[in-house]
């Protein structure tokens, strides 16, 4: 998307950003402009994402090689970018002939002034988008726009044509100078509904989210946990069963957390469910699945010293190739040889020479 709310230089950059930054569920939205997109290598929290699908009557350019990494998300979106210069409804037609072969969530309309001439007209080509598609899908349809476009363009649309956009839900972009994925947009003029989606920044490290721009990856949150952002798209899709782990494997490596903070997934990928994380400087035990790339294991040792049996996964490398575990092969000790001379000191103090043999 190409909202552009702030170029001052005071627009933070750098902002708390990692496997874990709120309780809200959190995701991303994506399109061609990300280059590519690979979740089973993020290690920022990925709940959820939005794939562009299509503007005008045009297919997005790198829609077949995004949709397959989508389909791979717990939760899924998928947009619109509505054109004012095209009715709305070829380009409706096209959308969901586009994303018939697949199953997203919920379904999004980007209205927005970059290559648009805007007007109330225009909004109102929006609301016949939405109950047009919405009412051909049954899925859940969104409005994103920013607040100030809302109060100049739909809410005045209201009046004009007899409708209520207090009917649709809202995903609003604005993107404030240090961005706060706990924080909230302005309420728009005539807004009662509550926003359901948020996109707080455009300013997050993409291969943390499993894409290509360092400093240009759209960040959104739902305004609620990840449960009930399932909950309220009726999400129902069977979280991936935890896979085998690596056949025929030796489990003879060690693994040192070498960043901050690590997912431990039930498998090797992002939709399979976080149940837990690693820190810098914890050690786990098990080998790396050459299929994946990641690290399956049995037994962590804490930085603290303290251990503990869990099996789980975790990343070796980020999509930007920063190591976050190094991988070493623990070396075989091989047996003493037997009979082995020793001196036993006993119980009471008196000591015993001889030779031990193996049992």
């Amino acid at each position: 998307m190409t909202i552009k709310q702030f170029t001052h230089s005071a627009y933070f950059t750098a902002f708390p950003q990692g496997a874990t930054v709120t309780n809200r569920a959190h995701g991303i939205d994506f399109s061609k402009y990300d280059l590519y997109f690979k979740p089973e290598m993020a290690t920022g929290q990925l709940d959820f994402g939005v794939q562009r699908v299509s503007y005008r009557t045009t297919r997005d350019e790198a829609f077949l090689s995004l949709v397959e990494p989508a389909m791979q998300l717990s939760i899924r979106g998928a947009y619109h970018y509505l054109n004012s210069d095209t009715q709305w409804k070829p380009q409706a037609d096209k959308f969901l002939d586009i994303i018939s072969p697949y199953n997203y969530h919920f379904l999004v309309c980007d209205f927005e002034s970059a290559f648009n001439v805007m007007s109330i007209d225009y909004a109102y080509q929006a609301w016949q988008w939405i109950q047009y598609v919405q009412d051909r899908t049954g899925d859940p349809v969104l409005i994103y726009t920013t607040p100030y476009t809302y109060t100049d363009y739909l809410y005045p649309s209201q009046k004009r044509y007899g409708i209520d956009w207090n009917t649709i839900d809202a995903w609003f972009a604005q993107w404030f100078w240090i961005p706060n994925p706990d924080g909230a947009p302005t309420n728009p003029t005539g807004r009662t509904r509550k926003w359901k989606l948020w996109q707080y920044t455009d300013k997050g490290n993409g291969p943390l989210y499993g894409v290509a721009r360092l400093t240009a990856c759209d960040l959104n949150v739902f305004n609620g946990t990840v449960p009930e952002m399932r909950t309220f798209f009726k999400v129902t899709d069977i979280p991936p069963a935890p896979p085998d782990p690596p056949q025929g494997g030796t489990m003879n490596q060690e693994g040192t957390v070498l960043v901050t903070k690590v997912n431990i997934r039930q498998g090797p990928g992002t939709g399979y469910p976080d149940i837990g994380d690693l820190f810098k400087g914890d050690r786990v035990i098990g080998e790396t699945d050459i299929a994946t790339g990641w690290f399956f294991f049995t037994r962590i040792v804490h930085v603290t010293g303290a251990a503990e049996s869990m099996s789980g996964w975790c990343v070796v490398k980020d999509v930007a190739g920063t190591l976050c575990l190094n991988v070493v092969t623990i070396p075989d000790v091989p047996d003493p040889a037997y009979p082995v001379s020793a001196v036993v000191t006993m119980s009471d103090g008196s000591t015993w020479q001889g030779n031990l043999t193996k049992q």
